[in-house]
């Protein structure tokens, strides 16, 4: 006769393989390194920001056990006018920091709810070090479109992240 601790080991089990098996199509379609061609910031009754330019460069990578990151610049970007990292000056620092962000960490996929979550490890500014960034997006061909949501200053804001598939 089976245990009933064996039956529930084994129903567990198929639940969480059902549940993979779910999130494996999503998962597989984020899984590669995409290039940002918009990074936009949109609140009612105000003009589209463009944190980073209005023709960003930069790479989100998702791998395929589950780790993520993000750089990003603005451009035109900051120069070093001695061309040596060692002679920046305090202004210069203050530009370029200014105009780069960066994060890593493990990410998660809610298939039903089209929701991304980065679980941040690692954070330029560490303001996001331990959090939860969930991206609500869509997928069609080789375009990514993250939709983040926040609130900052009493208004609510829609952020437009438009990323297309390195090849």
């Amino acid at each position: 006769m089976i245990s009933a601790r064996l039956l529930c080991a084994c129903a567990l089990s198929f639940a969480t393989f059902v549940a993979c098996a779910q999130d494996k199509k999503p998962v597989a379609a984020i899984v590669g390194t995409w290039k940002v061609v918009t990074y936009e910031d949109r609140t009612e009754g105000q003009p589209v920001k463009y944190q980073f330019g209005e023709k960003p460069r930069g790479l989100l990578m998702y791998d395929a056990t589950g780790h993520m990151s993000i750089q990003l610049m603005k451009m035109p970007h900051p120069r070093v006018a001695a061309g040596d990292e060692e002679k920046v000056t305090r202004q210069e620092k203050i530009a370029l920091y200014d105009a780069y962000t960066a994060y890593f960490g493990t990410y998660s996929v809610d298939s039903k709810r089209s929701v991304v979550t980065h679980h941040v490890e690692g954070d330029l500014a560490d303001v996001f070090v331990g959090t939860d960034q969930e991206r609500p997006f869509e997928i069609s061909g080789d375009r990514l479109i993250l939709r983040p949501k926040w609130t900052e200053d009493g208004k609510q804001w829609t952020g437009l992240r438009v990323f297309e598939r390195v090849k």
